[in-house]
């Protein structure tokens, strides 16, 4: 990675539309409640990795497209994140690009270093507990590695980082599967390149990844963003569904 010129972090992201987003949690959350959640997940994020100080990029999908006030609820949350990443040295708005995940990942990181990035981490934006800390140490792995991973506890990773564009590794995967790692790491090797791996964290996709954010709420887990908290907070007063054994 370039001394000269800093690394780029992507915050990809869904827009937190009611129907569109987090919908594997709608046997335990409704559509509202859903969106409710990933923003505030999105948003603590954000002030997270604006806080920094690298450049920062909004990566944003095309759900709200073909909803009636779609590109106002657009037009909303990147208010929202503007003023979330306040302190960012600089935040770029872009939409993604692609047919599939793994192109528009490797679009948005291309774009990234077109743009002058001397090195780029990508990452989701449904990780509460995902600390400043845990991207200052991927940013480090880069002056030593070629591409640095943060494994996730269903098998995929919840950050990629490359210090060169790399097209390659985003290449025939099937995201969501259990092998997304393990053939992530096997396609560095084949292309020699180094690869580190940092902290195993975890996404909230499905409701025993919901059940465990809950748990660190009730903890008082120091990780969490206070959007996030107040979020779940107020969901597990409504809601009936969370296990009692899930918030001890």
């Amino acid at each position: 990675m370039s001394n000269e010129r800093p690394c780029t972090i992507i915050l990809f992201t869904r827009i937190p539309i009611a129907g569109r987003t987090k919908t594997r949690l709608l046997p335990i959350l409704s559509a509202d409640e859903c969106a409710l959640l990933q923003r505030a997940m999105a948003l603590d994020l954000a002030e997270k990795l604006a806080a920094l100080g690298s450049p920062l990029m909004l990566c944003y999908s095309d759900e709200w497209r073909d909803i009636e006030g779609g590109e106002a609820l657009r037009d909303a949350f990147i208010e929202d994140v503007r003023q979330a990443a306040s302190e960012a040295v600089e935040l770029t708005i872009v939409s993604q690009e692609g047919s599939g995940l793994g192109q528009r990942m490797s679009n948005a990181m291309q774009m990234a270093f077109d743009a002058g990035a001397g090195g780029c981490i990508l990452m989701g934006s449904d990780l509460p507990d995902v600390m400043r800390t845990d991207i200052e140490i991927a940013q480090r792995a880069l002056t030593y590695s070629d591409v640095v991973l943060g494994p996730s506890s269903d098998g995929g990773y919840w950050l990629i980082g490359t210090r060169t564009p790399f097209p390659a590794i985003f290449e025939g995967k099937h995201y969501g599967g259990s092998s997304v790692l393990t053939e992530a790491v096997a396609a560095c090797r084949a292309y020699g390149r180094k690869v580190a791996l940092s902290r195993e964290t975890f996404d909230i996709d499905v409701p025993q990844d919901y059940y465990q954010l809950c748990k660190q709420v009730s903890t008082g887990d120091f990780r969490l963003g206070p959007r996030t908290v107040e979020a779940v907070s107020h969901l597990m007063e409504v809601s009936a569904v969370v296990p009692e054994d899930s918030v001890q």
